[in-house]
C-alpha cells in the first residue's frame, strides 16, 4: 500500500469516526481521545515529507512532540489534540503541492468526503429522530455525549460542509466540472446543517450554515448589499429579535459575554506563567487555546490566519474570504477540534488552489 493510499484511509476514518457518536453517545469521548491522539497523529506522520521541511515546520513539529509528552505525563490532551488539528492540514496540503498533480486533491478527498456526507446526512436523521422528543429537556441537550452538548452535531454538519465546498469549489474553478449528483448532496448537506443548527439552538453554526448556502450559489455580495439596505431600515426590529433569538436581554451580553472574557484572561495568564494544567484553564475559544496552549511556539499559528486573509484579498477570492470568517468567528465562539482542523484546511487549500488555477491559465 502507497502512501497515498494510506492517507486516504486514515482521512476517511478520522472523519467516519466523528459520525459513531451520533449513534452511540457514550463512546464520544473514547472515540474523540482515538480520534484526536493515534488517528490524526498517524495521518500527520504519513503526510510528512523529510525533503520538503524548513525551520518553521521543524519547529511545528518540535512542538506537536512537547505537546504529545506533557500528555504522556498526564497532562490535558486538548493541547495536542488542537495542535494535531492545525499542523495535519498543512502537512497534507505540503505532500501535495511537492507531488504536483492536478488530481491527487480530488483524488484522496472527492470520495471520501461524499461518502462521509451522505452517511452523516442518515446518521444525523436519525438521531434526530431518536431525539426528537427531548428537544426541550436543556440539561439533556447541554450533556447529550457526556462531556460535550448537543452542538456537537451542529458543528460536525457545517465542518464537513465547508470541507465539501471546498472540494467542489475545486472541482468547479479548476476542473470547470460540476457533478449533479455533488451538487445535490452538498445542498442536502448544507439544509440539513441549517435545520438542525436551528434545531439544536446552535445559533452560530445557523447563520455561518445560512451564508455558507448563499455563497455557494454564488448570491453572497446581493445577500449582503440587501442585509446592509434592510438593516438600515429596519434596525431597531433586528437588533431587537436579535436579542430574543440569542436568548440576551441586550444584544452587547451576546458580544462581551464576562464568562467567555475571564476564561480566556485566565488562559493567557496561565500561559505567560507556562502552566500546563489546561484542564482546569482552558478557555471557551478553540482558537484562542491554540495561540496560547504552549507559548511561544503556539504563537507562530497567529501569522498563518492573517496571512490566510491577506492572500485571499490580494488573489480576489472573495466567496473563500467569506468562508474563512465564518471559520474563524466560529473557532472563537466555540470549543471544537474539528472547527479547527477545517478552518486551517482552508487555510492552506489555498495555496494547492492558486497553483494549479495558474497552471490551467497558462496552459489556456
Amino acid at each position: 500500500m502507497n502512501r497515498e493510499k494510506i492517507v486516504k484511509f486514515l482521512l476517511f476514518l478520522f472523519l467516519i469516526l466523528h459520525l459513531i457518536p451520533l449513534v452511540f453517545k457514550s463512546y464520544y469521548q473514547i472515540i474523540t481521545q482515538v480520534n484526536y491522539s493515534l488517528v490524526l497523529a498517524l495521518l500527520l506522520v504519513f503526510s510528512l515529507k523529510s525533503n520538503n521541511l524548513v525551520f518553521s515546520d521543524l519547529i511545528m513539529l518540535l512542538m506537536m512532540i512537547i505537546a504529545f509528552f506533557l500528555y504522556v505525563l498526564g497532562y490535558s490532551g486538548t493541547v495536542s489534540a488542537l495542535i494535531l488539528s492545525a499542523l495535519t492540514p498543512m502537512f497534507f496540503f505540503k505532500m501535495l503541492l511537492q507531488k504536483k498533480k492536478e488530481k491527487k486533491l480530488i483524488d484522496l478527498l472527492h470520495n471520501t468526503i461524499r461518502i462521509n456526507a451522505i452517511l452523516l446526512i442518515i446518521v444525523g436523521i436519525y438521531f434526530y429522530i431518536l431525539n426528537i422528543n427531548r428537544l426541550d429537556d436543556y440539561a439533556y441537550l447541554s450533556e447529550c455525549f457526556g462531556i460535550a452538548s448537543i452542538n456537537y452535531v451542529s458543528l460536525l454538519f457545517f465542518s464537513f460542509s465547508v470541507i465539501f465546498y471546498l472540494v467542489l469549489f475545486y472541482k468547479t474553478e479548476v476542473e470547470k466540472n460540476r457533478n449533479i449528483k455533488d451538487h445535490l448532496i452538498f445542498i442536502t448537506l448544507i439544509s440539513c446543517s441549517i435545520f438542525f443548527s436551528n434545531v439544536y439552538l446552535t445559533r452560530s453554526t445557523f447563520i455561518a450554515s445560512a451564508l455558507l448556502f448563499l455563497i455557494y450559489f454564488k448570491r453572497a455580495w446581493l445577500t449582503f448589499s440587501a442585509t446592509i439596505i434592510v438593516f438600515i431600515i429596519k434596525s431597531k426590529e433586528i437588533l431587537d429579535f436579535l436579542s430574543v433569538y440569542l436568548g440576551a436581554k441586550e444584544l452587547s451580553s451576546v458580544i462581551h459575554d464576562s464568562n467567555r472574557e475571564e476564561s480566556v484572561q485566565k488562559l493567557i495568564k496561565n500561559s505567560l506563567e507556562l502552566n500546563f494544567n489546561f484542564r482546569e484553564y482552558m478557555s471557551f475559544s478553540s482558537l484562542l487555546n491554540l495561540f496560547f496552549c504552549l507559548l511561544p511556539f503556539s504563537l507562530l499559528f497567529i501569522p498563518k490566519v492573517f496571512k490566510a486573509f491577506k492572500t485571499f484579498i490580494i488573489g480576489k477570492h472573495y466567496y473563500l474570504l467569506i468562508v474563512l470568517c465564518l471559520c474563524v468567528v466560529l473557532t472563537i465562539y466555540q470549543m471544537d477540534f474539528l472547527s479547527v482542523f477545517t478552518l486551517f484546511f482552508l487555510i492552506n487549500f489555498i495555496d494547492y488552489y492558486n497553483l494549479f488555477k495558474k497552471k490551467n491559465i497558462e496552459n489556456f
